[in-house]
């Protein structure tokens, strides 16, 4: 399947669940026994089940930004910041292609803007 045809198939399928839950949540239980379904959830759940989503996206939110905050050096760490000893230098692109023909790379800070040149055009 062509992926267009199944995120339009996962569209009209969130469509659907999410009018059956706006059906269940709002129509009185007499109506849905008349109907001769006896066996759903307690009306409970239509106000606990998105809650309890809402507390959970937080929680995975808070989880990330503190988990990604412990992943970073220290900001007294020599990783965290370039000093003197390391200057930047200017490279072009075509000069990082003759350095990589000669296979005598320097070590050197290059500037992002040369690398993203090289790599992205």
């Amino acid at each position: 399947m062509e992926t267009e045809l199944k995120a339009y198939l996962t569209l009209l399928l969130s469509y659907v669940i999410l009018g059956l839950y706006f059906v269940w949540a709002l129509t009185p239980e007499w109506i849905i026994n008349s109907y001769g379904i006896t066996y759903y959830p307690s009306k409970h759940w239509a106000v606990a089940l998105p809650s309890s989503l809402l507390i959970l996206g937080f929680y995975f939110l808070l989880y990330n930004f503190f988990t990604e905050r412990s992943m970073l050096p220290p900001l007294n760490s020599p990783s965290a910041f370039t000093g003197i000893a390391r200057p930047h230098i200017n490279v072009h692109a075509q000069q990082v292609l003759r350095i990589r023909e000669k296979q005598k790379i320097p070590l050197h800070d290059v500037p992002l803007g040369s690398v993203n040149q090289l790599l992205y055009g």
